[in-house]
């Protein structure tokens, strides 16, 4: 039986979703987890945001990357800190999008996900958060994960 809009949904509508049975519904179900991160209902949205990263599919970098538009910053919250769950290389393709978030819980979230073995690009974005960041916390933060990445 194919998947359908209504059982994503299903999935999602507990306060608390169980994200590991979610996670099982598979790459079918990124085409409707897209459209309720693009929704206007920002609790579905944001759940559907962390879900993606946790499907296992090459287009789910896609779609935490276009999350960054959301208007919501809980769903952009939601996209950054999942990206931990890809590999290095896809998790730096979408935390790159949220680096200059306007949000500082997006900036601080993409710090909390940085993989260990991050991509130059992301390192460059992190060194700037470090020395230009407008949150002194951040700044502090990125300066540790520097740290850390050049520890490895």
């Amino acid at each position: 039986m194919p998947l359908t809009k209504y059982d994503v949904k299903h999935a999602l509508d507990p306060e608390e979703p169980n994200y590991t049975t979610a996670a099982s519904l598979g790459p079918d179900a990124l085409p409707f987890l897209e459209e309720f991160i693009n929704g206007a209902d920002e609790n579905l949205a944001s759940k559907a945001a962390y879900l993606v990263g946790l499907i296992r599919a090459p287009r789910a970098s896609e779609v935490l990357i276009k999350a960054a538009a959301s208007p919501f910053d809980v769903v952009r919250i939601a996209a950054a800190s999942t990206a931990r769950h890809l590999s290095a290389a896809e998790a730096s393709r979408v935390l790159l999008s949220f680096t200059g978030d306007r949000s500082h819980g997006v900036r601080k979230m993409v710090l909390r996900s940085a993989p260990d073995a991050p991509s130059a690009e992301l390192v460059a974005r992190i060194t700037d958060m470090a020395r230009n960041d407008p949150a002194r916390t951040l700044r502090t933060r990125a300066a540790e994960v520097l740290q850390r990445i050049d520890r490895r």
